[in-house]
């Protein structure tokens, strides 16, 4: 099942981020186009409804972009988070084995009952006395 996790979790994830990244287009659009009818000082830009026969600016802000788009960014990166947990829930078993191999010095490693020295964790034998280890 933690391999199906793992696969899961970098789909959603990529998903989510697809739906981020399409939100935030949505979102900046708003400002592209009010910056976009800004040619000369004395311009100005109406924001009132379109009304038939109005002017060529007197076009209606797409104020709707900006609420669509913050609502996919905000489900966007709720499926990123909730991928990226996915992921790391399938893989808790590599991160924990990686995790006590760094906190025990890279390699399993086991004491001689003898001479209590340290062996590494694929020795059968201690290499200073010569007992035989326990596996």
């Amino acid at each position: 099942m933690l391999p199906k996790l793992t696969k899961s979790g970098v789909v959603v994830a990529s998903v989510g981020a697809i739906i981020f990244v399409v939100g935030l287009i949505l979102f900046l659009s708003v400002f592209f186009w009010a910056a976009g009818g800004i040619n000369s000082p004395m311009q100005t830009r109406s924001f009132q409804p379109n009304f038939p026969g109005s002017g060529p600016f007197d076009r209606p802000v797409p104020f709707q972009n900006a609420i669509i788009g913050v609502i996919l960014v905000g489900i966007g990166g709720f499926m990123v988070k909730a991928g990226l947990g996915f992921t790391l829930v399938g893989s808790s078993g590599k991160i924990a084995s990686w995790f006590h191999d760094l906190n025990k010095g890279g390699t399993n490693q086991v004491y001689c009952p003898e001479c209590n020295r340290r062996q590494s964790g694929n020795a059968k034998f201690c290499s200073d006395c010569g007992t035989q280890l326990k596996e």
